[in-house]
């Protein structure tokens, strides 16, 4: 289907196939029908002889508009209109007909998207599929059953369900011909063993890092083909990327149109459910493509960035204050099958609107624009906890949800809502609730870097300090305690347990600390003359105690993912944020400043552990944290300098010294580095090999 179809004129057969659903009737998810019907041009004009019966035509017209546009300035018409009105009712002269003709006629207007929070967790907790992505199939083939089992447990991925998916595929090649829709030859394709298999691969190593699949309950032969194709395709990347990379780009760049097709139906209230599948499937394509270059950038990754936010925030899905409360739509049951399948429908929709923010907060971060989420009235449900949501049955789920931490029927909720950021009581212990609210905390940023700082190196002083310059609006001034809070909130030990999340609220504070866009331009993004004329700034910036503060967080990020466990795993966020520090750090070094050689005590070792208490609010406006010892050393150099050590190497300053810290990020990302670690590397190794050209 073309993408320049117009809006709304989806009907429901197309969105069947676009889909991937079985064939089944669709009527309360398709779009309103329209009143378009034949007619003819007699048919139009029959109104216009009732007009000039109603008003005499002037002489020599034959016009009967003339006869009303003379009638408006006539005393006489007016006074008798005038009577005829106080006889009978006001426009019962005019044929009913005429309206019903008009109203066929007028150019249809676009609905606006039904408030779709308004009955979402209803429409999940009933939804008549075990898992919130699949659909129940009449005398459907029980997936536990010996012929289901040789895929793995419930995946359900046989060969009748490996040839529906194989259709969804763009293969000319194959045999298919125009109105024949059977692939001849597939024998070339991955098998279904292959597909199951890819299943696996994508929810061991990439499912983790957006988890709103509740796998216990996933069949992939129920599963439509707009979320199986994404998952195949991933789990194909991750088999062989060297070996399946061009078929997988093209299938990759087809489904991403096809999902953004889907997209532009118009929504309506009933149409949750159907919603949350293509939301889903939006952002898997959406993280998939940004680890491929061919996709990362492309006008059709980028579309359907725009179509599935802009979707989600028209729907209401950042705004569960405007629904009503989550704990209407479950049981207080917890002991049966279908009580934990609903909360986990129930769950899972959570999730799809905490993934949207976390995907913002990624391509935010990535493309250096403003936040698409409206960061002001977000206010949503925090996941629960990965052991509550990864239960494999429903009596392990009872027995985790009757713990009296378990947040079963009021789970705690993130508001953003007017720039007066609460944060809740608890997490329960989930670490991708501290995720979210750190993806929520950097579109918070995102969008006052946006707003406040000047683009390019065109800058004026303060901007070299964005925490300084964010202290002029009253929102900018909430963010600096906003992080001060996560992090002596930190009761559940999410944060630092927790690597990423470490390096996450890390980096948050070196963008406070750092204008970051002045950094890459000195790193080489805009070419040589722009980058000697943005080290010029950084040396001014490197003399301050943002710089140095800067600085400390930078070797935390180094120092929190040097630590990881394999467990762990990499978020996308975390290679973003050892770029960053890189930069920030190699460039504060190679700007040598004075303050770098002053003293006589021992260098501080950038890379020991931290305590942010005890540096309180030094070098960043608006943390406001009161300081316990103020001789504590850390805090010491912000204020007044000093020597320093990385990973025990003492940073004497200049050229060498910068190189020798940015190629240990280098070997770090080439260590931890999962997703987009490539690029990050290629651009440090040309700017320490290089860096000495700059000046």
């Amino acid at each position: 289907m073309s993408l320049q179809q117009p809006p709304g004129a989806l009907v429901e057969s197309d969105l069947s196939v676009i889909l991937g659903f079985a064939q089944r009737s669709l009527g309360a998810l398709g779009p309103n029908s329209r009143a378009d019907g034949p007619s003819n041009d007699a048919e139009n004009l029959a109104w216009l002889p009732t007009l000039e019966t109603a008003m005499p035509s002037p002489p020599n017209s034959t016009n009967p508009w003339d006869a009303f546009l003379i009638s408006l300035s006539s005393p006489l018409l007016r006074d008798f209109q005038g009577t005829v009105t106080r006889k009978r009712s006001f426009g019962s002269d005019i044929p009913d007909e005429r309206f019903a003709i008009v109203a066929r006629l007028w150019p249809k207007r676009r609905e606006p998207p039904g408030y779709m929070i308004q009955t979402l967790w209803h429409d999940a907790a009933h939804h008549e599929g075990t898992n919130l992505f699949t659909e129940s199939i009449p005398d459907d083939m029980d997936d536990n059953s010996p012929s289901m089992r040789t895929n793995g447990p419930q995946r359900g991925l046989d060969d009748a369900r490996r040839l529906l998916l194989i259709k969804e595929l763009s293969l000319p090649q194959f045999g298919e011909t125009e109105g024949d829709h059977t692939i001849h030859n597939t024998t070339s394709l991955p098998t279904a063993d292959t597909f199951a298999l890819c299943v696996d691969l994508y929810f061991q190593r990439f499912h983790p890092l957006f988890p709103f699949i509740h796998e216990p309950t996933f069949s992939a032969r129920r599963t439509p083909n707009i979320i199986l194709l994404p998952i195949c395709l991933i789990g194909l990347h991750l088999l062989d990327p060297d070996e399946t990379r061009s078929f997988v780009t093209t299938q990759l760049l087809r489904g991403i149109e096809r999902c953004t097709t889907a997209l532009t139906k118009s929504w309506g209230e009933n149409d949750s459910m159907l919603l949350m599948t293509v939301l889903g499937s939006a952002i898997l394509f959406l993280n998939f493509a940004s680890i491929l270059e061919e996709c990362a950038h492309s006008e059709q990754t980028h579309v359907l960035y725009v179509k599935a936010l802009t979707v989600a925030q028209q729907s209401g899905l950042f705004e569960v204050s405007r629904g009503p409360p989550l704990m209407n739509a479950l049981s207080s049951d917890r002991q049966t099958d279908a009580a934990w399948k609903a909360w986990a429908r129930v769950e899972s929709a959570k999730r799809v609107v905490a993934c949207l923010v976390a995907t913002d907060s990624f391509y935010t971060s990535s493309i250096g624009s403003k936040p698409l989420t409206q960061v002001d009235v977000l206010h949503i449900y925090a996941p629960c906890s990965a052991q509550l949501f990864d239960a494999i049955d429903a009596n392990s789920w009872a027995k985790l949800a009757s713990t009296p931490t378990a947040p079963f029927m009021d789970p705690p909720v993130l508001d953003f809502q007017g720039h007066k950021i609460a944060l809740p009581t608890s997490l329960s212990a989930s670490v991708m609730a501290m995720h979210t609210l750190l993806s929520a905390a950097w579109l918070y940023i995102a969008d006052l870097r946006h707003r406040t700082l000047p683009q390019g190196i065109d800058l004026v002083e303060d901007s070299l300090y964005p925490g300084e310059l964010f202290q002029a609006s009253n929102s900018g001034a909430s963010i600096a305690p906003l992080l001060r809070d996560i992090y002596a909130y930190d009761r559940d030990g999410l944060l630092t347990s927790d690597p990423n999340a470490t390096a996450f609220w890390n980096n948050m504070c070196v963008n406070l600390t750092a204008n970051l866009d002045l950094f890459e331009i000195a790193a080489g993004r805009e070419g040589i003359n722009a980058g000697k004329t943005a080290l010029d700034k950084i040396f001014i910036w490197a003399q301050s105690t943002h710089a140095r503060r800067a600085c400390l967080h930078a070797a935390q990020i180094y120092s929190c993912m040097a630590k990881r466990k394999i467990s762990d795993g990499t978020m996308f966020m975390s290679e973003i944020a050892l770029f960053n520090a890189a930069l920030v750090l190699g460039l504060y070094v190679y700007a040598s400043p004075a303050t770098l050689d002053v003293g006589v005590e021992a260098p501080l070792e950038l890379l020991d552990e931290l305590d942010w208490n005890q540096i309180g609010d030094e070098g960043l406006a608006g943390w406001n944290m009161a300081q316990t010892d103020s001789g504590y050393a850390a805090r010491r150099f912000i204020s007044e300098g000093g020597p320093i050590s990385f990973n025990r190497y003492v940073c004497i300053g200049g050229y060498a010294s910068a190189r020798r810290v940015i190629l240990n990020y280098v070997g770090l990302l080439e260590e931890v580095g999962r997703w987009n670690w490539r690029r990050f590397r290629h651009i440090l190794r040309v700017m320490s090999d290089s860096m000495v050209e700059l000046t």
